[in-house]
């Protein structure tokens, strides 16, 4: 069982160089740069979300570990929009979710 990833990486890595279009040397082109403090803050926002909910089965939800993490899950996040607003190549921009397209697609009533 331990094999099938093994063997889907392996051809993966055989591929991959068939299969992608080689890399250009063009410095004219933008390369976004990386957002460490924006990946920190919704990795941790999300997982201590995650776990104020999950600790709700074992404790009531107006419980200190569960509002706690829920609280601290909710000023993560804002602090994770509040830095995405503001920094130059963002994890995730925030026109992203008030696209159009994107709203439109959730709905069922949609019509063509």
């Amino acid at each position: 069982m331990f094999a099938v990833p093994v063997f889907v990486a392996m051809a993966a890595l055989a591929t991959t160089s068939v299969l992608l279009p080689m890399d250009r040397d063009d410095r004219s082109a933008h390369r976004p740069g990386l957002d460490p403090i924006g990946a920190l803050l919704a990795t941790f926002g999300i997982a201590v979300g995650s776990y104020g909910l999950i600790a709700s089965g074992d404790h009531r939800w107006m419980s200190l570990p569960v509002i706690g993490s829920l609280v601290a899950s909710g000023i993560l996040l804002s602090a994770f929009v509040t830095l995405e607003r503001r920094v130059k190549d963002p994890l995730l921009p925030p026109s992203f979710l008030v696209d159009s397209c994107r709203i439109k697609s959730g709905r069922r009533d949609q019509r063509i």
